[in-house]
């Protein structure tokens, strides 16, 4: 279409031609419009630049679009920018047209028209025929986007039960949460590798070897297995009680010691700052009722405890001991059926005795969380009189109430017909369960069901499982009298030591010459090792970590294994805790008397400080080449740990009584040793030097030591029981 240039210079032919309003309105129209796609696009960058900003027209949507000559609005508010830009138009021919210049008032005026040609007038325009670009469509169609999610926004947002987003609108606009990640797989975590090697049998310790048979009994019922509902695991020794004082047989679960704390040593010598009668009561069927039980036996030794202030207010003390801020109360279960309550520091009564009415050779133990509570058992029976009759107990130390009570003869799960406990029973805190071998051949696990309130001073039990062990071996007898001439009855089995517990495994000696490894919580057995003979001395354990073991130290008494001459060899063995294999054994030759074996009777004491090579142990009876009929020598060994040497040993009287390490705060050891001629021995623990030798001017001592700080507390045969201090 050819266009007339004479009033119109600077158009392209596809601007149509309009009236002077209909310019106006377009000019203003496409200033506004220019204006709003200028700030969004400028040609070239030209209004970055800052220079000139010229923005693309109307015709630039045509085939052959060109700018036009004149003033045009380079957009509101952006301020005045002048440039020039050329274009080459092309007519209809395709030739290019002139140059043209491109003027831009960026005042916002709205004033876009080219200048009106000569004559002022103007040729009717053509409607120009508009094209909308993609890119106005897509504007167009998110505007009303946004507009519609705005009004759903705004209608819903007062719904009931509606969610109002947080931000209004904008908030749809928000960084878009990330697709979740598939959770990785976690990290295993390594498992602890274990601080020791699970015990088990080898060839040599395979309890069949010994044609051993076991059955366990739940509730009255026999089971064919068990599986303990709430596992046992004990802590190491030190980790048995939080209670201050002794509290078991030899202190705790690994039997480690009796002496609480340290003492003040400088002089090095034995006193007796205090001594108290006992008493006697009769023996029972097997003597036939002849002779008496006298003062303290073996393997008896004290309990010493220092009680909570909160504690001793519930108990039944006297008010002198309840009010006494530093009072350490001896408990002492006595031969005459008496347990005794005394003040360590001078021998007074704390309470009354209690009086149970039948002997009590064991020690027996309080509760290590510290509950006022005795467990006891008594050493005899009497089967004409039943209120005398052979049982174990648990005994309330607020009013001395029996709380519950077990294992009276005849339990019929026995296969032996003796019962007695001497054992001084372990319980695990954790599960409130007690653990209690009897010489009847059974272990007793009684799960409590202990109630204690402390504020309202009650205290009860209500068991609700009780488990029980039982075993026998091809050379076990179930009989209780042995004649070396007939050979009859040999190893009768049963329990007179004290359980030792290392995580859930229990390890103890019996009659019939046996150390024993029992799973606690499957009560399956484990490993067995033969020791010869009758076993009464409890085991001591120690832990070695670094070989990832513990070693038991323990030996017999010469019983069944005595030769014409009533002599033999009784060893002490060292025992690898996770296998049973003997590491060493130290032989000693000793006597026996019928009624009264030599050997090895006493529990050994496992050095530590400056003894911690050293294990101590007494021989009973020792045989001697310058004294060969003679059979009350004794000798008290050390020897070292590792390598089985000798380190020291001296001699005394024969001792049954158990050797008791004392330290004071530099970690120097005092071996005190009591002996059967009433005398108590007190040696340099590192190299066996005699430091003092106390005469008691009494008779033999059977039962076992134990102390707290500088005091010693030791009862003997001849009914007294003794404060010694160590000075």
């Amino acid at each position: 279409m050819a266009t007339d240039q004479s009033n119109y210079s600077g158009y392209s032919d596809e601007y149509e031609r309009r009236t002077p309003r209909q310019a106006a309105q377009r000019s203003g129209y496409a200033s506004g419009a220019a204006a709003q796609r200028g700030q969004q696009r400028p040609v070239n960058g030209a209004a970055q630049r800052g220079g000139s900003a010229a923005y693309r027209s109307t015709g630039e949507r045509t085939a052959r679009g060109d700018y036009a000559a004149g003033t045009r609005t380079g957009g509101a508010g952006r301020g005045t920018s002048t440039g020039t830009r050329s274009a080459q138009g092309r007519d209809g021919a395709g030739q290019p047209t002139r140059s043209r210049a491109a003027y831009g008032g960026g005042n916002g005026s709205g004033n876009g028209m080219p200048p009106r040609g000569a004559g002022g007038q103007h040729r009717r325009k053509r409607k120009k025929r508009r094209t909308l670009q993609p890119r106005f469509i897509v504007l167009i169609v998110l505007l009303l986007a946004v507009v519609g999610i705005g009004v759903f926004l705004m209608r819903n947002a007062g719904a009931p039960g509606g969610e109002k987003e947080p931000g209004g609108i904008t908030s749809i606009f928000a960084t878009p949460t990330p697709s979740p990640s598939p959770t990785p797989e976690p990290t295993p975590v390594p498992t602890p590798t274990p601080k020791f090697d699970t015990p088990h049998a080898v060839d040599g310790t395979n309890p069949a070897n010994w044609g051993y048979t076991s059955q366990v009994e739940v509730n009255g019922a026999q089971a064919e297995s068990y599986q303990r509902e709430t596992p046992i695991s004990f802590g190491t020794g030190a980790e048995y009680t939080d209670v201050e004082g002794i509290v078991t047989f030899r202190g705790n679960n690994y039997r480690e010691g009796a002496a609480y704390g340290t003492a003040n040593v400088s002089a090095k010598t034995l006193s007796i700052a205090w001594q108290i009668d006992t008493g006697e009561i009769m023996r029972g069927s097997s003597s036939g009722y002849k002779n008496t039980w006298t003062g303290s036996l073996w393997v008896g030794q004290p309990l010493i405890v220092k009680w909570p202030e909160s504690t001793k207010r519930v108990m039944n003390m006297y008010d002198s001991a309840k009010s006494n801020p530093e009072l350490v109360e001896v408990i002492y279960a006595t031969a005459s059926g008496r347990v005794y309550f005394l003040n360590l520091e001078d021998g007074t009564p704390t309470r009354d005795p209690l009086d149970l009415n039948m002997p009590f050779k064991g020690a027996g133990a309080l509760d290590p969380r510290g509950y006022p509570i005795l467990y006891l058992g008594s050493g005899d029976m009497y089967d004409d009189y039943p209120e005398m009759q052979t049982r174990a107990m648990a005994i309330s130390l607020i009013d001395f109430s029996i709380l519950y009570e077990f294992g009276r003869a005849y339990d019929s799960f026995a296969i032996r017909e003796w019962h007695a406990y001497d054992s001084s029973p372990i319980v695990n805190a954790a599960t409130d369960t007690l653990i209690y071998p009897g010489e009847n051949g059974i272990i007793y696990t009684i799960k409590l069901g202990t109630q204690y309130d402390e504020a309202a001073g009650t205290l009860t039990m209500q068991p609700s499982e009780v488990v029980k062990y039982r075993y026998n071996s091809s050379r076990s007898s179930t009989k209780s009298t042995y004649s070396y001439e007939k050979g009859e009855y040999k190893y009768w089995l049963g329990f007179e030591s004290s359980v030792v517990t290392w995580g859930e495994y229990m390890y103890l000696t019996s009659n019939d010459g046996y150390v024993h490894c029992i799973n606690l919580n499957t009560m399956e057995i484990v490993w067995i090792q033969d020791i010869w003979d009758d076993a009464n001395g409890t085991l001591v354990l120690e832990e070695d970590e670094a070989n990832r073991t513990a070693y038991l130290y323990a030996g017999p008494s010469l019983h069944f294994t005595q030769d014409a001459n009533a002599t033999g060899i009784t060893p002490l063995f060292k025992i690898n805790a996770v296998t049973g294999e003997i590491v060493w054994q130290h032989d000693m030759k000793v006597h026996t008397k019928s009624g009264a074996s030599g050997g090895i009777q006493a529990t050994a004491a496992l050095g530590k400080g400056n003894i911690s090579n050293l294990v101590i142990i007494p021989y009973a009876r020792v045989y001697r080449e310058d004294d060969p009929e003679s059979a009350d020598h004794g000798y008290t060994v050390a020897i070292d740990k590792n390598s089985n040497q000798e380190v020291w040993r001296q001699m005394t009287r024969f001792c049954w009584s158990s050797p008791l390490a004392i330290y004071d705060a530099a970690g120097n050891a005092y071996i005190v040793q009591a002996d059967s001629s009433g005398h108590v021995h007190l040696f340099d623990g590192a190299t066996g030097t005699k430091l003092f030798d106390l005469n008691t001017e009494s008779k033999n001592f059977e039962a076992s030591p134990a102390a707290y700080g500088n005091m010693i507390v030791i009862g003997n045969k001849d009914k007294k029981i003794f404060g010694i201090r160590i000075s």
